[in-house]
């Protein structure tokens, strides 16, 4: 029995920095049999020269120089010059393991799979940390020197290994619902005669989750899934790429309720609607492994707020109480905090509240029957922020009358 044959897209788009790491880690896969689609998006430095350099010495490598129009139009190139059995994604930043697709290839021949999901590694490189660049301006103007950076490594996998009818694997994925390791493409091998049949692609309009509207529709059509417990590609994060640069807070509410439509459809196609609905409103309030720019959850939310310009967002002074002399077998008092909220706590609330004023009547209805609605459908009732003091976590509800 012959090898089935790989075809591995790479869309290029100004990555010289990384894309000879890239192109030599796929050109050195234990796997031989491997149509390498590459593709420069009319890049503008030195990309398409360094494309000619691998192909002139690896047969294997096909290079299109086209005009600019995008990733998803690029990867809908890509699909269609496709010979290969099978379809792998790879981002011209990023780096495989020799075995990598060897081991995609052994498992999906193994279980007859339409889809193998592998775990991988994000590498947080030292300069892409804000943090870390805030640190050492602070120690460079106080005339410290800075201490090196280093390189984060962390392995990212939610699906035990094993094999999934495609029932058991939805309802997997709305246990990590926004997670990268389901919403990418780059960790997962797919059978390219389901594409080629239902005509799937990326919609050229979208410019963020394109990879997950694409997984969606692939979700619809394949029947067996296949997680393997092996991690072989290294997602390098950018600092400058389009998750980690446009999270204006409105745009990331307008992506996420079309995203949480999308998953209402299929899901309801699936008849697994009802039986997920309180994970799939789950996905309306989830973080990705790395959607966010900062390193926490915290410093992605006041970075999202500076960029809103709220100006109203201000520490409040704390106030001293007067220290009072303990008597002797009184009943210790728990402390009454009156310093009102953080200004952490101020800009996660203002979140909450931002998203329920673009958002609102969808969230209620998951929450609360049409009979005990406040008001009507027409009006929102007052938001109510509970938090904890000390605590930069909230949760929103609307009062009841």
């Amino acid at each position: 029995m012959t090898n089935p044959l790989v075809s591995i897209i790479v869309p290029v788009y100004n990555a010289q920095k990384g894309l000879s790491r890239c192109l030599e880690s796929i050109c050195s896969q234990t796997y031989q049999e491997l149509e390498i689609i590459v593709l420069n998006d009319g890049s503008t430095d030195d990309s398409l020269a360094i494309c000619e350099q691998f192909r002139a010495k690896d047969p294997r490598i096909v290079v299109v120089d086209k005009e600019n129009e995008g990733v998803s139009r690029t990867r809908n190139a890509g699909l269609t010059l496709a010979q290969g059995d099978y379809i792998q994604f790879a981002d011209s930043d990023d780096a495989l393991d020799p075995d990598y697709t060897q081991n995609l290839v052994q498992a999906a021949l193994q279980h007859n799979a339409d889809l193998v999901i592998a775990p991988y590694w994000m590498v947080i490189p030292s300069n892409s940390s804000k943090t870390g660049h805030a640190l050492e301006t602070l120690q460079t103007s106080l005339g410290i020197e800075p201490e090196a950076p280093k390189t984060e490594v962390h392995k990212y996998g939610f699906l035990p290994q094993g094999v999934y009818s495609r029932e058991d694997y939805a309802r997997r994925l709305m246990q990590q619902p926004a997670s990268f390791y389901y919403g990418v493409l780059w960790n997962k091998l797919y059978r390219r005669e389901i594409i080629a049949q239902n005509q799937l692609g990326f919609a050229p309009d979208v410019h963020w989750a394109e990879d997950l509207i694409f997984n969606m529709g692939y979700l619809e059509h394949a029947q067996v899934f296949v997680s393997i417990p092996e991690a072989g590609y290294h997602y390098i994060q950018n600092p400058k790429s389009l998750c980690h640069t446009q999270i204006d807070l409105r745009g990331i509410v307008e992506n996420k309720t079309q995203i949480f439509q999308l998953f209402k459809e299929v899901y309801t196609r699936l008849g697994l609607y009802e039986e997920l609905q309180p994970q799939i409103y789950k996905f309306l309030f989830a973080f990705s492994e790395s959607g966010v720019p900062s390193d926490s959850l915290q410093g992605a939310l006041l970075d999202a707020m500076s960029r809103l310009n709220d100006a109203s967002v201000q520490p409040e002074p704390s106030r001293k109480t007067p220290r009072r002399t303990p008597q002797k077998h009184a009943r210790r008092k728990k402390p009454r905090h009156k310093e009102g909220l953080s200004i952490k706590q101020k800009v996660a609330a203002r979140m909450c509240s931002d998203f329920f004023a673009f958002y609102p009547t969808r969230v209620q209805k998951a929450s609360r029957t049409a009979a005990s609605r406040p008001r009507g459908m027409g009006m929102r009732a007052p938001l109510r922020i509970r938090t904890s003091p000390g605590d930069s976590s909230c949760t929103a509800s609307r009062l009841t009358t």
